[in-house]
């Protein structure tokens, strides 16, 4: 009795999970596709960290890529604003 008393919440457990559907409405026009430049000083790609920018907003981003680890993060002035293309020079 004690082991059935024991595995009851194991079983209940087990039989609980998430939800893995989908959430959200699917959008495919090009309108909502991300539109984006990568620049890197070197072209054969083995920069460590480059800039994404944000082709519609100009807004700068610094991506990290490395060994399995990797990472994106908006670039900001002091005052707290978003870096822009325009700021950086970048052609």
């Amino acid at each position: 009795m004690r082991k059935a008393i024991a595995i009851l919440p194991l079983v209940a457990l087990l039989l609980t999970g998430c939800d893995i559907g989908t959430h959200g409405t699917k959008v495919s026009s090009q309108e909502h596709q991300p539109r984006i430049t990568v620049y890197a000083a070197d072209a054969a790609n083995t920069l460590t960290y480059y800039y994404v920018v944000d082709d519609r907003t100009g807004v700068v981003y610094l991506q990290f890529d490395g060994f399995y680890r990797g990472g994106i993060t908006v670039m900001l002035n002091p005052d707290g604003t978003p870096v822009t293309k325009d700021q950086l020079e970048l052609r």
